[in-house]
């Protein structure tokens, strides 16, 4: 008896390389494998930040988090927020994921850090994108 397979469909899952799979964004309150309230559908378009407390947070979240304050500070311990280099990931372990941030993202992030965010209808888009009309 031969069997004869006509066709298949393959289907494919992905997650985020997490310390915990069961993890939620501190921010939201999503998982991680799912998406912040800012986009449609989880993945690239919505990438993980680590900071060096090792509190992790979709990036919009953290973003409109640091927006909202005088002083950028992680939302669960109060330390200062600062995002992880790559190279403090990687010394981390496997576990941590190592994301590839646009040069608008880093500069995004480095103007949070500083308190030198410019105004809203003229702040880098995180995603990347050079329109710069402005935000309602």
């Amino acid at each position: 008896m031969k069997v004869r397979i006509k066709n298949y469909r393959a289907v494919g899952y992905w997650v985020w390389d997490t310390r915990d799979p069961d993890d939620v964004c501190g921010i939201c309150q999503n998982n991680f494998d799912g998406c912040c309230a800012a986009c449609k559908e989880p993945g690239d378009a919505c990438p993980l930040l680590f900071g060096e407390c090792t509190h992790e947070f979709h990036m919009h979240c953290i973003f409109k988090w640091l927006e909202g304050s005088n002083n950028p500070i992680c939302p669960l311990c109060k330390r200062p927020w600062v995002v992880q280099s790559t190279q403090s990931q990687l010394a981390t372990g496997p576990s941590m994921p190592t994301i590839a941030l646009t040069p608008a993202m880093m500069a995004a992030v480095q103007a949070l850090q500083t308190g030198s965010a410019a105004p809203r209808s003229t702040a880098p888009d995180p995603t990347g994108s050079t329109s710069n009309a402005p935000t309602s």
